[in-house]
């Protein structure tokens, strides 16, 4: 399955208008952005935001406010662009590198999906950049390891030598050494098939969360776990039906001790078109009924590609509004352990 930059059901494709989006991010994006011509050759332009929050992660200099209990625009006029972002932001553990996907608009000829990503060097962060190991096929979803030394993504790159794009999304990865990127790999025949495997979430232990080819439901995919061993994989299982429901159910997100899974769900009783669910890993092992995560993060909109930072503190995740085609918004994490207690409390008064 080879997926379009305009894939959104219920949601057409509309021209963005920045309008007051761009009095919020325009001081960063004027500084951090525009002014950057190469590293090195600005000022520390983002000393005075990042004194904002008292030992906040490098990345909170790309906007203007810290995270609050509101979604807002994460990174105005820098990853949340005029171009469709297409993941959520792999951000490094040390929070130094942001890796996402990326439609660009206007649409060039032949277009394809890229991995574009944005370094802190020197105080200073650098303009988005193609990654070195993207930009030739479609790629996309980029998703750190726990140790920051791999980075997985989806791709059409075919699996056997060179040739034209595969029919359908692989998952692959690339390691890091000293001189950076290595070429890309295919995670390997245990999870890529001639079918459909995409979006890869990684626990700390190295268990994949991924998108799999599932028959007889919507768009004919779900969301399968895969056991790491001994540096492999071997064999997949679907999640249960309070994950995999008849409807559509994607972009996965796994927590890293894979206590709770949050994905997005075209299932009834949302919303809009397509919301964030979260599920919790329960002691028995089971996992349970799939939770709405509401109102201020679900609206009428679609959300999806959920992600939480390294330090677990900002929950990130794309939204389409009458603005944009598909913005990165970032908002306060807090709210899980909420959602968490409630579903356990509700649990123990059934019992």
């Amino acid at each position: 399955m080879q997926w379009s930059e305009t894939e959104m059901p219920g949601k057409k494709l509309v021209t963005r208008v920045r309008g007051s989006r761009i009095l919020g991010g325009i001081l960063v994006a004027a500084l951090l952005f525009f002014c950057n011509c190469g590293a090195g050759e600005t000022e520390d332009n983002g000393a005075a935001l990042e004194n904002t929050v008292k030992n906040a992660p490098p990345y909170y200099q790309l906007n203007p406010e810290p995270p609050g209990e509101v979604p807002v625009v994460f990174a105005p006029g820098i990853i949340s662009t005029g171009h469709h972002e297409h993941s959520a932001p792999a951000i490094s553990p040390d929070g130094t590198e942001i890796y996402w996907s990326v439609w660009e608009k206007p649409a060039p000829p032949d277009p394809v999906q890229q991995i574009w990503f944005v370094r802190l060097q020197d105080s200073v962060w650098s303009k988005p950049e193609t990654a070195s190991f993207s930009g030739v096929y479609s790629d996309g979803g980029p998703y750190f390891s726990a140790d920051g030394k791999k980075l997985f993504f989806y791709s059409l790159r075919p699996l056997e030598g060179e040739g034209g794009a595969a029919d359908n999304n692989n998952i692959w990865f690339v390691t890091r050494d000293e001189t950076g990127w290595k070429e890309p790999e295919s995670i390997g025949p245990a999870i890529n098939d001639d079918q459909l495997q995409a979006m890869p979430a990684l626990a700390r232990n190295g268990n994949l969360y991924f998108l799999n080819h599932l028959e007889d439901v919507e768009n004919e995919y779900g969301i399968s776990r895969a056991v790491s061993e001994n540096g492999g994989y071997h064999g997949t299982e679907f999640l249960p039906t309070q994950v995999n429901s008849p409807y559509r159910d994607w972009c996965p997100y796994i927590s890293p001790g894979e206590d709770y899974l949050i994905f997005s769900s075209h299932r009834p009783g949302g919303f809009g078109s397509g919301d964030l669910y979260i599920s919790f890993h329960l002691e028995d092992g089971n996992w349970s009924e799939a939770v709405n995560l509401g109102e201020p993060i679900n609206t009428p909109s679609q959300e999806r590609f959920p992600m939480i930072s390294p330090d677990g503190k900002v929950f990130f995740f794309g939204r389409a509004t009458e603005e944009a085609y598909g913005d990165i918004f970032w908002v306060k994490a807090d709210f899980i352990e909420g959602l968490r207690e409630d579903y356990l409390s509700k649990s123990a008064r059934v019992q």
